[in-house]
């Protein structure tokens, strides 16, 4: 299992971060990675909230993902469906009428994401976008006072 932290996104600063593994994780048989979920607190695109997106794109470099699409901006990263896409609900589960959603957590209980040959860790670097309707790949930002952050669970399975 490897859980990874963005640490504190700034108001307004990307969801494009660099985690530094505290000690290496050594892979030494060809292994599955899959996404038991992601948690996405106090984010935006720095103009709408994450309602606004039916689904989020995860890009790891260091992990190779093999989507294809007739997009060419979502090649090659994960597509994260968006539960919350649409309007805020108020107290009684009816529309506010708002969009203004910036936290969300997806529990995707082990999904494929790819397959890895033995190798080492030391870091990851991840980018996380929000995939409008016009086609739009935009990277997420902080929202406000309370600074966002992204959290990652990864599991690892030996094939």
């Amino acid at each position: 299992y490897v859980l990874l932290d963005s640490g504190i996104i700034a108001d307004n600063g990307d969801a494009s971060f660099k985690i530094k593994l505290i000690e290496p994780l050594i892979i030494d048989k060809m292994s599955d990675v899959y996404l038991e979920f992601i948690s996405i607190l106090s984010l935006d695109d720095g103009t709408a909230s994450l309602e606004t997106y039916p689904c989020f794109v995860l890009s790891i470099d260091e992990l190779p993902m093999n989507t294809s699409s007739n997009i060419n901006s979502l090649n090659n990263k994960y597509i994260i469906p968006n539960d919350t896409y649409g309007t805020s609900k108020d107290e009684i589960g009816e529309d506010s009428g708002a969009a203004t959603a910036t936290s969300i957590n997806v529990k995707l209980k082990s999904n494929y994401m790819s397959t890895i040959i033995p190798q080492t860790f030391n870091v990851f670097n991840i980018n996380l976008y929000g995939y409008s309707t016009s086609g739009a790949l935009t990277l997420l930002k902080g929202a406000g006072s309370n600074a966002g952050r992204v959290i990652i669970g990864l599991i690892i399975k030996k094939q």
